[in-house]
């Protein structure tokens, strides 16, 4: 034991001082150094949710390697946490699928190595677990201890509800024409009309017109990046776009995430108010990039910046009203999804450069003019936490709800496989003996940002059959399976049969 604390590379921890703590406060990913029996792996995460029972959460050690073989995940249901964030967990049994056997784990609550105490406890910004797992081929109990960080990352849109007060004709996290870069940027800063508060779908919402401008039509436009005006020619998409630049404080948004789609609620008008008009087709794009600067339209070889993209070129409704659109992202490619740093978003009222109706009233000297809006709102990401299948030995499980195996419990005998339908999620597998359950916990790529995401399917495993064929006393008016000696049996009516239907006793 001397020799896990004297390979630890990281900085000493000491009891951590007890602050009252709930399971919402702690749940989360974390990320620091993991130590399995004196060999230490850096930048480990683990994962916390919370249990199915009060004051308890789940442990998540992912892809858990010892002696250079990947044993799987390890997943602890249900550990007692007080309100101190202390763990407890006593002679709970995991089955190794790789070892085939059984292991015993227990919480150390805590250890010292002489001159530090560590100890298992959570807060709501760091980790310490104390793991001893006890497996019959070896020698002596296994001794894991993680510590580490809560992560935390930018998931999510900047201020997709367009809340908060308006500076500028601007409001934070979008901009438009008043601080627009580039040659031409003096002449269109002043059309500030073009970006402005409206009644959103809830509450206040942003809306974007489109305007004359020295005899060009300029769509009406928004974005959480920054807009170049420079070139009279409305389709040049070198002169004229929307940007993000790693340099450009204020007007780039950090991001990390892998979201599945974007949604947002739009009321799209069009100057003639005919949704039939081909012309009439508003354009939303969302793009996922490197560490590079991007802009929006691609030219040259910005397209290499772009990991994903969302696109929408959508039309009005037939009453001109409130619509809620979701898009999906593609992706250029799984090798590249890791390489996330920036996230930008345009809006505009036409998908055609300098396109749109047109529509006046009045006479020559009384003339009104009327113009594109898009009345945008709750702008959001989503992230998939449902489950794509669910296999138990070969066979699908419904999806419908939560599912019950009319087998009794036993992970050692199972196969049971989760395939997550988000492009990032990942799911884990544990099992809760005291209630006869699997639990499958599918974790979205921005957990924990949300109390949406992640997802947990339980599933209800049979009662145990007592063992021994000689055990006929309890009546069972529904049909159990059970296996003795490497053969399955069927237990119905107070009775035992074979798989053949061949009644044995």
């Amino acid at each position: 034991m001397k020799r896990l604390f004297t390979l630890f590379t990281m900085s000493a921890m000491v009891l951590l001082q007890a602050m009252a703590v709930s399971v919402t406060d702690v749940c989360g990913k974390y990320q620091g150094d993991l130590n399995i029996g004196g060999d230490n792996f850096a930048n480990k995460e683990v994962y916390l949710f919370a249990g199915t029972e009060s004051n308890t959460v789940t442990f998540v050690l992912p892809d858990f390697t010892f002696s250079g073989t990947n044993l799987g995940n390890i997943v602890l249901t249900n550990i007692p946490m007080d309100n101190a964030g202390n763990l407890t967990l006593e002679g709970a049994t995991l089955y190794i699928g790789a070892l085939k056997e059984r292991a015993t784990i227990d919480i150390i609550p805590s250890i010292s190595d002489g001159a530090t105490t560590y100890q298992s406890q959570l807060t709501s910004a760091s980790a310490s677990v104390l793991l001893q797992i006890t497996v019959g081929s070896l020698t002596e109990p296994l001794i894991v201890f993680f510590m580490g960080s809560r992560q935390t990352g930018n998931y999510d849109i900047t201020n997709g509800g367009f809340d908060g007060s308006w500076t500028n004709h601007e409001i934070n996290g979008w901009h438009s024409f008043a601080s627009a870069t580039g040659k031409l940027a003096d002449m269109v800063s002043g059309n500030t009309g073009q970006f402005v508060q409206k009644d959103g779908h809830t509450g206040k919402g942003a809306c974007i017109t489109s305007n004359m401008i020295v005899g060009v039509r300029a769509n009406g436009t928004m974005t959480n990046g920054q807009m170049n005006a420079g070139s009279m020619t409305a389709t040049d998409a070198t002169g004229n776009y929307a940007f993000s630049d790693p340099s450009n404080s204020g007007y780039n948004t950090p991001f990390v995430g892998n979201p599945d789609s974007i949604s947002f609620w739009v009321k799209y008008v069009p100057a003639d108010r005919n949704p039939n008009n081909s012309v009439n087709e508003a354009r939303m794009h969302t793009a996922l990039t490197t560490n590079a600067r991007y802009q929006d339209p691609e030219s040259g070889s910005y397209a290499n910046a772009r990991i994903a993209e969302a696109i929408s070129n959508y039309k009005a409704t037939s009453s001109l009203g409130w619509q809620k659109i979701t898009v999906p992202f593609v992706y250029n490619g799984s090798s590249s999804k890791d390489n996330v740093a920036y996230i930008l978003l345009t809006f505009t009222t036409c998908s055609t450069p300098g396109g749109g109706s047109t529509y006046s009233t009045g006479g020559l000297f009384s003339k009104k003019y009327y113009y594109d809006s898009c009345y945008i709102d709750d702008v959001a990401l989503i992230y998939d936490t449902r489950l794509a299948a669910l296999d138990f030995n070969g066979k699908g499980l419904s999806l419908t709800g939560n599912s019950t195996v009319d087998e009794p419990y036993s992970d050692e005998d199972y196969t049971l496989i989760a395939t997550p339908k988000g492009v990032s999620a990942q799911s884990f597998i544990g099992y809760d003996a005291a209630n006869n359950r699997a639990l499958v916990y599918v974790m979205g790529h921005n957990y924990p940002a949300n109390n949406s995401s992640y997802r947990l399917y339980q599933i209800q495993m049979a009662e145990p059959i007592p063992t021994g064929l000689e055990n006929t006393q309890e009546t069972m008016t529904t049909t159990r399976k059970f296996m003795q000696n490497g053969q399955i049996y069927i237990f119905h009516n107070n009775h035992i049969y074979d798989v053949l239907g061949n009644m044995i006793k």
